[in-house]
């Protein structure tokens, strides 16, 4: 089943991208996330200080712009992946395989959602920041992880996998449950109960295709 077709990703000025490639690095690297400043940010960039407050108006919008692009370049990527992968449960299961691999190797976007996730782990001006630049960003019709998530529960009710009367909306949250539940898993320094990581991703999954049979 053909997914719907994202837009293009729009071409960054290219400060603003060496400032969210820098973010994203950084991330990736294990900076935290409340104390990274604007100074760590720049100069990771290669550009002055007073040059990123001529793009944004502040550290949070700097951090949550380059969360959201990174999110929106994984979707586009993933799109693709995704068009080439027959059937809506291998679709399903090659996003589990796919949030696993984004947390095993410490990606920014992987991260954040455990940090989202955990109530006090993240500042609360960079949560609010994500959250308002996230929606405009879905308003806009940028594909992003919800968009995907979206298109996935489509391709489930147009091959009558999902049951008739389970809204969509419930579907798609079902969905994003069952993963940021793996991805807190996963994150967890020391993971308890009976399960390896493989083993968890698999219950995970198994249980969501289940849940909306």
């Amino acid at each position: 089943m053909e997914l719907q077709k994202p837009k293009s990703m729009p071409e960054l000025k290219p400060k603003v991208k060496a400032l969210y490639d820098a973010v994203l690095e950084l991330l990736n690297e294990n900076a935290d996330v409340n104390t990274l400043t604007v100074s760590d940010i720049t100069k990771r960039a290669g550009i002055g200080k007073g040059t990123a407050y001529d793009y944004f108006s502040c550290k949070e919008e700097i951090i949550a712009g380059a969360i959201i692009y990174d999110a929106q370049t994984q979707g586009v990527e993933n799109w693709e992946r995704l068009e080439n992968i027959p059937g809506f449960e291998e679709k399903i299961c090659y996003c589990f395989h796919w949030v696993a691999e984004c947390v095993q190797e410490q990606r920014a976007f992987a991260r954040f959602l455990f940090l989202s996730a955990h109530p006090g782990a993240a500042k609360d001006d960079i949560m609010k920041k994500l959250q308002s630049m996230l929606a405009e960003s879905r308003q806009c019709g940028d594909m992003g992880p919800m968009m995907i998530l979206g298109n996935l529960c489509d391709c489930g009710m147009r091959e009558c996998y999902i049951r008739k009367e389970l809204p969509k909306q419930a579907a798609v949250y079902m969905l994003l449950g069952s993963l940021t539940s793996l991805v807190m898993y996963l994150g967890e320094k020391k993971q308890t109960g009976d399960f390896c990581p493989e083993e968890m991703g698999t219950y995970l999954c198994e249980g969501f295709l289940k849940a909306v049979r």
